[in-house]
């Protein structure tokens, strides 16, 4: 079962640049990239990386359906969603199975996912 002190371990043993803002909250500092924030809220820890703003306007039918394909395509571990007005990449572990190789295969997932998919994203809203 997942604690704080070993997600720490995990992450400190992965070398990433993190820091706890809550209990059972950190953030992963990814370059370019944004932050992973990693939340242990038993029986899940869920990370979350915001990828872009949502644009408050309608037409965006051709976003949403890239989004679907890349889900298909580009994400390993996750996928993207809409969360308020952001669209983020989102994955959800079992804490009572979790260990180093799962935590940091889904980091890892949500970072190449990120640094693939931002430029489209981009493209579609304009930027």
């Amino acid at each position: 079962m997942a604690t704080p002190k070993c997600i720490e371990e995990y992450l400190k043993m992965a070398g990433y640049d993190f820091e706890q803002v809550d209990y059972g909250v950190w953030t992963i500092n990814l370059s370019g990239l944004g932050k992973i924030a990693i939340n242990l809220n038993k029986p899940l820890v869920i990370l979350r990386l915001k990828v872009a703003d949502l644009p408050k306007k309608t037409g965006l039918e051709e976003l949403y359906r890239k989004l679907l394909e890349m889900n298909a395509d580009e994400v390993v571990h996750g996928a993207f969603s809409i969360q308020n007005d952001s669209i983020v990449l989102i994955d959800t572990l079992e804490d009572s199975k979790l260990d180093e190789n799962e935590l940091i295969s889904s980091i890892n997932s949500l970072e190449y996912a990120a640094g693939r998919s931002i430029p489209i994203i981009k493209q579609y809203l304009g930027k």
